[in-house]
Formats: C-alpha cells, sequence, structure tokens
C-alpha cells in the first residue's frame, strides 16, 4: 500500500499550508515573467529575472518535497541555464521523489507569513 497523501489533521494542515505558499510564490513567478517580457532596457529584464529565478527557486524547493497529490507543475518557467528545474533540488539532496515526509511543524519563517497583523 502506497500513501501519497496526508495521514493526520496535522499533516493536512501542513500540506494545504505549504499549497497556499505555493500559490503565493506561483503568482510571484508570473508577475516576474511578464515584467522580464516587457521590460524596456537589459538591465531591468536581468533585475526582474533575479526575482523570477529566486520564486522558481523556493517553488521547486517546496514541490520537490511534498505530498505528490499536492505537488503542481509552475506556469511560466524561465528556462535560463541559472534558473532551477523541476526535480533538481530533490536530486541534488539525494531524496528520491516523491521523497520524505515533510516535517509536521512548519518552520517558524514560514509560519510568520501566515500571522495576523497585530
Amino acid at each position: 500500500m502506497k500513501i501519497a497523501g496526508p495521514m493526520t489533521s496535522e499533516e493536512k494542515a501542513y500540506y494545504d499550508s505549504v499549497a497556499v505558499l505555493m500559490k503565493v510564490l506561483q503568482s510571484q513567478v508570473t508577475r516576474f515573467s511578464i515584467a522580464a517580457k516587457r521590460a524596456r532596457s537589459g538591465a531591468r529584464r536581468d533585475a526582474h529575472l533575479v526575482d523570477l529565478h529566486d520564486f522558481q527557486l523556493q517553488f521547486d524547493q517546496l514541490n520537490d518535497v511534498i505530498a505528490p497529490s499536492y505537488r503542481t507543475e509552475l506556469r511560466d518557467r524561465s528556462d535560463h541555464p541559472d534558473a532551477s528545474k523541476a526535480g533538481e533540488f530533490a536530486r541534488k539532496m539525494g531524496i528520491k521523489l516523491p521523497g520524505p515526509p515533510p516535517p509536521l511543524k512548519l518552520p517558524d519563517l514560514l509560519l510568520q507569513l501566515f500571522d495576523e497583523p497585530k
């Protein structure tokens, strides 16, 4: 028997939080992809590509290790040689996809993204 998703309500909450974060990263990738295509100068385009590649890397790192049922394909992916590739993070870490289950607790930095302003 193979399980490809959360087994507890805590894991489901974790996966759902990561899925929300991945949607935010997707929107940023799309935003900077459009900005890079519309840039009128090479310097401006390069600055947008740096941001695009950063958000793409963060997306790939999460997507590589999340449960397969939560994985999604990144739209507006940059194919620049400096950009990350799907599955690359897992290979570098020696993780065979679908990868290990994620930790049950979100890292503090990610939790801060979901905290309501006080």
